[in-house]
């Protein structure tokens, strides 16, 4: 799935995806969006902590994924200082 997504929509989307193919050898979760120390927010502006993700899928709150690799990508800045870009130029011969 791929969209823009408020804190509540992520938490909803992942409390319901955690329990589809049970069949599955492992679980791939993947987040990009702005954030902030360890957080994402979502397009409402209110972050969710990464902490929370990943305990909808422990062995605790998520039985059908017990015992299976879970891996979780997330593409986020966690901090607030900016970086300094560097613009980078093509030259074809």
């Amino acid at each position: 799935m791929c969209a823009l997504l408020t804190f509540q929509d992520i938490v909803f989307i992942c409390s319901n995806e955690r329990t589809k193919n049970n069949d599955s050898k492992v679980f791939v979760l993947c987040i990009l969006s702005h954030g902030d120390k360890g957080a994402v927010h979502g397009i409402d502006g209110n972050l969710v902590p990464i902490e929370r993700l990943e305990t909808l899928f422990d062995g605790e709150h998520c039985h059908e994924l017990a015992g299976r690799p879970k891996l979780f990508l997330i593409q986020a800045c966690q901090g607030g200082l900016l970086l300094v870009w560097v613009n980078v130029f093509f030259v074809c011969v």
